[in-house]
């Protein structure tokens, strides 16, 4: 969220009251630019990489009261010049290789109202109907982290192309560029996100005295997320101010500040709608005294996409490695005729029995060198965070631990799915084991019976082309160990732990 920054004060306009022109032109007003679709936030963004080849759009509406208004030298309200302001902004966005994002928002002003006024023979003229508005295009790349990681970091710029109308407060007429730095994580059930930009804007002439100048801005937003975590709810704070020559920064006229509370909910796979409403916090231009904002995205999952992405690419990879099957030979010609009766054939072998599917489980129970159990470990969505839910069947796992003490050793391993980057993957799933481990350790089974290991996405029970499969894959398995297996296995742990981790941006 981006924010011009110039109040109207008839002080301004008195001490500039001989260099005024007899009607003043109006500039890009709306001080609202979404972020691109598919982020969990208003004017802040989630950063949400995610997807190799990935198009998402969104449709938000904004309604501005009093956006724009006169003000006495005391501070008091005069003229609203732009009473009501309703604006709806298209955006798309593509996604690349997890790593670039290219979206660009079109702004419409659908409906416009004020009262004009007139000052010492200068004229501010109200807007008399909708336009569109300045476009604006924006490039983001991630440097660091993921998606609901506990930190991850993007640099980006935007470009304004004017379009809008100065008339109807659409637009300045000349192009504006920005430079922004975003950050966003997650820990637990909580949520946040900060921006830190600057724009470039300069007008060559003044409105009631204020000169537009270069703007930077500060965005801050922190939430909680329920519902299955398909709810996000939080505040959401908005900063901005000029930095110029005519003015101080951090005036009253040129720092408008709104504050935001908004909803997030995902209503299904691919669809996000979001609510927010909040008041302006100062009498800055842009900072309205009440903002209400309702936003539809449709942007598509990872797993689908990554679904797409293997079938498209496993026809020609598997045509590629199929063997060339050779023409059949002529069939040899018929033996002569038997002299003697000929004997009936012989039965055919029996077939060959088919091999045994590994056993299907209703309690918790030992078999060979496995405890296998009846239904997976719930853990809360890409976390190592226990599900409510495990109680009894870990309660169940506890109870074989403690009854089989020749079980000297068993190792805790953790499995996933494709879904994400190996090294994510290979993280949750390490985490996933400790946090299994410690449960069990922390209702008394000894530390010297267990391990932990986390294979990521290495070892597959079946491939991972479906959403049931990749369901089966994501998965905690105990095993069995030997004496001399136990060793080699804390060997190998300890080695893994002592080796450096690259560092990859």
């Amino acid at each position: 969220m981006k924010r011009l920054s110039n109040a109207l004060c008839l002080a301004a306009l008195f001490g500039a009251a001989g260099a005024a022109h007899a009607q003043q032109q109006g500039f890009a007003l709306d001080s609202y630019d979404p972020v691109a679709p598919g982020a969990e936030w208003f004017a802040n963004d989630s950063l949400d990489f995610r997807g190799e080849h990935k198009l998402g759009v969104g449709l938000t509406t904004a309604w501005a009261h009093k956006p724009l208004v006169l003000y006495s030298p005391a501070g008091a309200p005069l003229d609203s010049l732009v009473r009501d302001q309703v604006t709806t902004h298209l955006g798309v966005q593509f996604l690349y290789l997890s790593r670039a994002r290219l979206s660009i928002d079109v702004p419409v002003a659908l409906y416009q109202g004020g009262d004009a006024a007139s000052v010492q023979g200068v004229d501010f003229p109200s807007p008399t109907h909708g336009s569109l508005a300045d476009p604006r295009v924006s490039a983001d790349v991630r440097l660091l982290g993921g998606y609901r990681e506990l930190i991850s970091l993007a640099l980006g710029g935007e470009v304004h192309i004017p379009v809008g109308s100065r008339a109807q407060y659409t637009g300045d007429g000349r192009v504006r560029i920005g430079a922004h730095a975003r950050a966003a994580g997650e820990w637990r059930d909580l949520s946040w996100s900060g921006a830190f930009g600057w724009e470039y804007r300069r007008l060559r002439d003044q409105y009631a005295g204020l000169q537009h100048d270069n703007v930077i801005s500060l965005d801050l937003a922190l939430g909680v997320r329920a519902l299955e975590e398909k709810l996000l709810v939080g505040p959401e704070l908005h900063l901005a101010t000029q930095l110029g020559y005519s003015h101080s920064a951090f005036d009253r006229e040129t720092t408008p500040a709104e504050l935001l509370f908004g909803a997030h909910y995902r209503l299904a796979d691919q669809l996000d709608v979001g609510l927010g409403a909040g008041p302006g916090l100062t009498q800055g231009v842009g900072s309205p005294a009440f903002r209400a904002l309702f936003q539809l995205a449709w942007m598509p999952r990872e797993a689908s996409s990554t679904a797409r992405l293997e079938q498209s690419a496993s026809a020609p990879r598997e045509a590629a490695q199929c063997p060339e099957i050779p023409k059949p030979a002529p069939p040899p010609p018929p033996p002569p005729a038997p002299i003697c009766p000929a004997l009936p054939p012989a039965p055919p072998p029996p077939p060959a029995p088919l091999p045994k599917p590994p056993p299907t489980v209703k309690k918790v129970v030992v078999i060979g060198d496995q405890i296998r159990i009846p239904h997976q470990i719930a853990f809360k969505n890409d976390s190592a965070i226990l599900a409510k839910s495990n109680e009894s069947l870990l309660q169940a796992v506890l109870a074989v631990v403690v009854e089989h003490q020749e079980i000297a050793h068993l190792r805790i391993e953790g499995h996933t799915n494709n879904v994400g980057t190996p090294e994510h993957n290979l993280a949750l799933s390490k985490a996933r084991a400790k946090s299994v481990m410690a449960w069990l350790v922390a209702h008394g089974v000894p530390v010297e019976r267990l391990t932990s290991r986390g294979y990521g996405e290495t070892r597959p029970l079946v491939a991972n082309d479906t959403p049931a499969n990749q369901a089966r894959n994501r998965r905690v398995e105990f095993h069995i160990l030997s004496a001399e297996e136990a060793a080699q296995d804390r060997a190998a742990a300890a080695e893994e732990a002592a080796r450096p981790v690259p560092h990859k941006p």
